[in-house]
């Protein structure tokens, strides 16, 4: 492999990239079924498809911002194919560190617990979060701003697909229905 990355090695994250984005499309159409179509958003399909949804914006966001120092230019030569801007969400590793690591997130958790009562995977709009007083929010989401919440920190699921739409379009990659 020369110095820059081999057009042979940057065919092949570009298809795992394209593969990661068809996805998380697939993903963002069903919390956007539940969402608006759906007579009532089932939770449990909710946070299935949200988790998913996160599981592989980290994928590509590993691509893309890979944690290793020696995999650090491939990353820098593969962001020239988009407009890195676009991808910052995807920059941000706290949101797939949470998932990734979401068994040590949950022991921290019960380390320094103030409550010790548990709230998880709970939906409704930002106003509902008022009722769990006195519990521990593990993961709750807003339904009306399309907002995950994971122990406080708050992910804009809107963000996310934009970001991710706008790599797919600079990539010039097809949007499966």
């Amino acid at each position: 492999m020369s110095r820059s990355l081999a057009s042979d090695l940057a065919s092949i994250f570009v298809l795992e990239i394209n593969t990661g984005l068809q996805s998380c499309f697939r993903c963002i159409r069903q919390i956007n079924y539940e969402l608006t179509v759906a007579t009532k958003p089932d939770a449990e399909s909710l946070f299935f498809w949200t988790h998913t949804l996160l599981m592989h914006s980290a994928q590509i966001s590993s691509i893309f911002w890979p944690t290793e120092s020696k995999y650090e230019k491939r990353g820098a030569e593969l962001r020239l194919l988009i407009d890195e801007d676009s991808a910052n969400v995807l920059k941000n590793r706290s949101i797939r560190n949470d998932i990734v690591h979401k068994d040590e997130r949950l022991h921290k958790w019960y380390e320094k617990s103030e409550y010790g009562n548990v709230a998880d995977k709970n939906i409704g709009p930002r106003a509902g979060l008022s009722a769990f007083t006195g519990f521990d929010m593990i993961e709750y989401f807003i339904t009306d701003e399309t907002v995950f919440l994971f122990r406080g920190r708050e992910y804009d699921l809107q963000k996310l697909a934009y970001a991710l739409d706008k790599i797919n379009r600079a990539l010039n990659l097809p949007k499966t229905k």
